[in-house]
């Protein structure tokens, strides 16, 4: 890291990095984040929850004979093998309980 002016702003890696403590406070903003007011950086104070997968489109879902060609597609291709390791998975996975 190079050094800068006297304003603080430093070159890493070929940006410009400026180098701020923060001391002019923050802003608030209605969705929970808070922005410092000198160099617009954003700190997140609460995190919602995960979301959930979008379900699958039924549209593009595969039907029963595509995926048959997908399974033949890849004994061609890989052999048996294929089969009895993803056979090995399924018959070992572990089914969630909820409490």
């Amino acid at each position: 890291m190079s050094a800068g002016s006297a304003r603080g702003v430093r070159t890493a890696t070929g940006r410009l990095v400026r180098n701020c403590a923060h001391r002019e406070g923050w802003s608030a903003a209605p969705d929970g984040v808070r922005r410092c007011v000198s160099c617009g950086v954003e700190r997140y104070g609460a995190y919602g929850p995960l979301r959930l997968p979008e379900e699958r489109n039924p549209l593009t879902a595969k039907t029963g004979t595509e995926r048959a060609a997908a399974a033949a597609t890849a004994i061609a291709a890989l052999g048996t093998r294929f089969l009895e390791e993803r056979a090995r998975l399924l018959r070992h996975r572990r089914v969630a309980v909820a409490a």
